[in-house]
């Protein structure tokens, strides 16, 4: 009776070292699954920042380009506005020089004839 419990007993310890190696191996696979998944997820999270920010850098430089063409544009129009401004300045300068000389030629001319008178 005692080799039977001592071979019982025997037996009992290898089923649970058995039973606990079990729990060792399945442990490493779920840590080994987990491990896995968090790479998944990382590389997932890592490409959708990378896409987010190819997304934000191309509506950057749109929005630039858009701007660059705007400001050109309106540099056009002021440099236009100048170059207008420019001409009127001149043309009225000219206009106000031709009728001062006008006038002190009538001035000239009026003095001369009541000089004459």
């Amino acid at each position: 009776m005692l080799l039977c419990e001592s071979e019982l007993l025997k037996a009992v310890h290898a089923e649970a070292e058995r039973i606990r190696q079990q729990v060792i191996n399945d442990c490493e696979l779920m840590k080994k699954q987990a491990q896995e998944d968090v790479e998944i997820i990382r590389a997932n999270a890592v490409n959708e920042a990378i896409t987010i920010r190819e997304g934000a850098d191309k509506y950057a430089e749109t929005v630039l380009s858009s701007l660059d063409k705007d400001l050109t544009e309106l540099h056009g129009i002021v440099r236009n506005g100048q170059k207008h401004l420019s001409k009127i300045k001149a043309d009225s300068i000219a206009a106000m020089t031709s009728q001062k000389a006008k006038t002190q030629f009538s001035s000239q001319l009026a003095n001369t004839k009541l000089a004459a008178k």
